[in-house]
């Protein structure tokens, strides 16, 4: 019932969301009316960027709920069942391997189980699902009620990725049994390496950041590069996609744009 619910939901937020991409049409119509100029193609461009996909947006949506759905309920059946079917709790005894760790400043060994290994998948698979479809699920919680541009639809998309990103992996790690003191010896080396050979990758990574952030340039804008000239179609972690007026897509480091 909750899963017929919540699909009729995203079938009247679909509907409302079309209304709004017919209006947004109606409105480059008339801009592209007004306007006899040539220069005109860049107002076109930026109202089309306001159009949705809406097709994605559905799929999105309807696959994020068909997962959560199904999690919780096989969840549910664990939860309800583990005590009912002692054949099942023999995966918590089954010990992959163990590792060291201080509790109340006392020295333990904890033991990582196949139950463990199988939450980590399961985060791992929440985690791709979600970052995969986060975008639709945004467009239709956030920003279907709000007037938000292209850009900055984007930017926080990117924003909310990385977010999700850092805590499946910070929640990946600690199910497997990587707590600091095991691996602060490798946030050590990667801070060496980032003064030698990774500080043009992190560098490129910050500076992604800042342009998410700062919005110096937006998705759709139109830039000028070592004389190429074109609209920036992407803005990733490492680099930023901008395509030509020949429809080529050139791929420039963050850095290099800041």
């Amino acid at each position: 019932m909750v899963h017929n619910i919540t699909i009729r939901w995203l079938g009247l937020t679909k509907r409302e969301l079309a209304l709004k991409n017919a209006r947004n049409k109606s409105k480059a119509e008339e801009l592209n009316d007004q306007s006899s100029e040539s220069p005109n193609a860049g107002t076109a461009f930026i109202a089309d960027e306001k159009l949705l996909d809406i097709p994605t947006i559905n799929e999105q949506t309807e696959k994020i709920v068909n997962v959560l759905i199904s999690t919780l309920l096989l969840l549910s059946f664990w939860l309800i069942w583990q005590n009912m079917l002692p054949a099942f709790s023999f995966i918590d005894n089954i010990v992959l391997w163990q590792h060291l760790v201080i509790i109340n400043g006392q020295e333990a060994i904890e033991a990582v189980t196949l139950t463990n290994l199988f939450f980590a998948g399961l985060y791992i698979f929440l985690v791709s699902i979600a970052v995969i479809n986060f975008p639709g699920v945004m467009e239709v919680l956030i920003f279907r009620n709000l007037e938000v541009e292209a850009g900055s639809r984007y930017a926080i998309n990117q924003l909310a990725k990385y977010i999700l990103i850092t805590l499946g992996f910070i929640s990946l790690a600690n199910e497997l049994g990587g707590r600091w003191e095991q691996v602060q010896w490798l946030v050590a080396a990667l801070t060496v390496g980032l003064g030698f050979g990774l500080q043009e990758i992190f560098a490129n990574m910050v500076s992604g950041i800042i342009l998410l952030f700062e919005r110096p340039i937006r998705v759709g804008d139109t830039v000028t590069v070592d004389n190429i000239s074109g609209r920036v179609m992407r803005i990733q972690m490492r680099a930023t996609t901008i395509m030509d007026w020949d429809h080529k897509e050139l791929e420039f480091p963050n850095n290099y744009l800041w």
